[in-house]
């Protein structure tokens, strides 16, 4: 099964095309096309998924899913949305020392490995104790965000996946964004948030942090 994934590698890097951006996530896509048709193409992937994503389970866990409570869980994410933060990681735009040291040194097709890899894994909300905040939560985001991460809150044209993400990861992004010290000045995230209280953004990391 590794001579095929092997081939599949071959086939795909083959396709690529002269676009400097495009034939990663061509060749990603098809990828996770291969694996979800051909159950022994995904088994082999996900092997090798787990061995290059080692250094990267520190922090978010053997499955994507974060050992930290304010790190992002992985899992679950589109290849898209993963593959633009490996970039602006790449390019700076986005500074974590770890991250950015990493992506560095990392192979387009080991990006796109563990882009399919954490695409693949299966993520694993958790349940909000509080009802009563959770309803909040999910009338605040039908009004203010589910026409970009989708009614399902699982991400729509390459944006992020927003359901059964850590509530604490949700929480500090959200005041990043609040406050004004997220990377993007320009980011349509800061009108978004803008006059949400603490109670708001509590309330909708609960209700996010619980959808399957």
């Amino acid at each position: 099964m590794r001579y095929a994934v092997a081939a599949l590698w071959l086939l795909l890097g083959a396709a690529a095309h002269a676009d400097s951006s495009a034939p990663l996530l061509t060749r990603a896509q098809a990828l996770l096309a291969e694996a979800r048709a051909n159950p022994g193409v995904q088994a082999d992937l996900l092997e090798r998924g787990r061995e290059r994503s080692a250094f990267c389970a520190a922090c978010h866990g053997a499955g994507g899913e974060s050992t930290r409570a304010d790190y992002p869980d992985l899992a679950g994410q589109s290849i898209e949305y993963l593959l633009t933060q490996f970039g602006q990681f790449q390019g700076a735009e986005r500074y974590r020392k770890v991250m950015n040291d990493l992506m560095a040194k990392l192979t387009d097709d080991e990006k796109a490995l563990l882009a399919v890899y954490y695409a693949l894994q299966p993520p694993q909300p958790e349940p909000a104790a509080d009802a009563a905040l959770v309803a909040s939560g999910a009338k605040l985001y039908a009004a203010r965000c589910q026409s970009c991460h989708g009614a399902d809150a699982h991400g729509k044209d390459g944006r992020a996946r927003l359901a059964g993400q850590k509530p604490g990861y949700l929480l500090r992004v959200l005041n990043d964004f609040r406050q004004g010290h997220d990377r993007s000045p320009d980011s349509v995230m800061r009108s978004m948030v803008q006059g949400l209280s603490e109670a708001d953004v509590q309330a909708l990391a609960s209700f996010l942090g619980a959808q399957p």
